[in-house]
């Protein structure tokens, strides 16, 4: 029995498909998940620890004027949602949620 070339193909463009959309919405479910978890208060170390959990994040910090910005986003979903996380003096002061364009 000869399975032709063509139906493999399309069987593993399928496989392909159906994996790229399951990592795209994991990776935009730990976004919104983890983010829920930074409410003002928290340490700088919590945030760290809680990050050091995540398998499908990028996380960009920055600094100015004694404030940490931290971007949480995920390659595996275009950078579609974000995170963005403020932090003064060591503790969270404020975090917000951008989801994916097509979910506002």
């Amino acid at each position: 029995m000869r399975i032709p070339v063509r139906a493999i193909a399309t069987v593993a463009a399928l496989l392909a498909i159906l994996t790229a959309g399951i990592y795209t919405n994991e990776a935009e479910k730990e976004v919104r998940i983890l983010c829920s978890l930074f409410k003002p208060g928290i340490t700088l170390d919590e945030v760290e620890r809680i990050l050091a959990t995540a398998n499908l994040l990028h996380v960009q910090a920055a600094r100015s004027n004694g404030h940490h910005h931290l971007e949480v986003t995920s390659w595996y979903n275009l950078k579609l949602t974000s995170c963005t996380v403020l932090i003064e003096d060591g503790f969270v002061k404020s975090s917000s949620y951008r989801p994916a364009p097509w979910s506002r």
